[in-house]
């Protein structure tokens, strides 16, 4: 496994672990530091007024971000099981066990009914970065959110285009092959 580093709130600095696997891309520091930076200055979010949900979580590091800027209740699925035990390494080191909830389970898979029961607060964001080429995937899991709690949905995309539909709040295109698209919905 490789490093890769906390760049807000109370763990800014520390390292987390990487799974070194191929069907994982980690978000690189920049386009997490733009999101993060994005979420905060441009969309206000005080994240301890949200639950997080972070899919196809790779490593845990948004969800873990989300943490570190005082995120009381993150829960993590992804269906690879290097990548889960990299996230429960991520968690048991940060000793963030008691605010955080890891699936291993294909997101299809997923029984959003229970989940959303249990989400403790009534703002939600959701980090969804499916694999690529996977926008039929990727739509399934925005359709779900729909008509679901107030929430925010930032999306790491090659792509971005192909999510007009969804009438994007805002597109942030990144240097590299991946943009963010966030989509917002306020049930109130």
């Amino acid at each position: 496994m490789h490093n890769g580093r906390i760049i807000f709130g109370k763990f800014k600095r520390r390292l987390i672990n990487l799974p070194n696997v191929k069907t994982t891309r980690p978000t690189t520091d920049l386009l997490k530091e733009s999101m993060f930076n994005c979420l905060i200055h441009r969309f206000n979010i005080n994240f301890k007024e949200y639950s997080v949900i972070d899919l196809f979580a790779g490593s845990g590091a948004l969800g873990i971000e989300a943490a570190s800027l005082g995120s009381n209740q993150i829960l993590f699925f992804d269906n690879n099981s290097i990548a889960f035990n990299c996230i429960k390494s991520n968690i048991n080191n940060l000793n963030i066990n008691d605010i955080t909830y890891i699936e291993r389970i294909n997101v299809n898979n997923i029984n959003w009914k229970l989940v959303f029961k249990h989400i403790k607060n009534n703002k939600l964001i959701v980090f969804i970065d499916p694999p690529y080429k996977e926008i039929n995937l990727l739509k399934n899991q925005i359709n779900i959110f729909k008509n679901n709690l107030t929430f925010l949905l930032v999306i790491e995309t090659s792509t971005p285009e192909l999510l007009h539909e969804y009438n994007p709040c805002y597109v942030l295109h990144n240097r590299s092959d991946k943009s963010l698209v966030f989509i917002k919905h306020d049930s109130m």
